[in-house]
C-alpha cells in the first residue's frame, strides 16, 4: 500500500503531513539579478488557504503560503 497523497487547492501534490512532523519550507527571491532562497525548518502544525503554520524554535509561526513552498 503506497503512503496517502494530499493534492493541494493549487494542484501541487504533497505528501500527507502529520502535526509535529519535521519539515522544509522554501522562499526563491530575486535580488540584484540573481536568484537566491531561504529555507525554513519546523515542526508541522497545520495550514489554511493563505498560511503555513509551523513551531520554530519552540515559538509558534506562520508564513504565507504564496511565498514560502514545501520541499524534500
Amino acid at each position: 500500500m503506497s503512503t496517502p497523497i494530499i493534492v493541494d487547492e493549487d494542484y501541487t501534490t504533497i505528501p500527507y503531513l502529520r502535526q509535529g512532523q519535521r519539515i522544509n519550507l522554501i522562499h526563491w527571491r530575486r535580488i540584484d539579478e540573481r536568484w537566491t532562497y531561504e529555507t525554513m525548518h519546523g515542526n508541522y502544525c497545520g495550514r489554511n488557504q493563505s498560511s503555513w503554520l509551523l513551531e520554530v524554535n519552540g515559538e509558534t509561526c506562520s508564513v504565507s503560503r504564496a511565498m514560502w513552498a514545501f520541499f524534500t
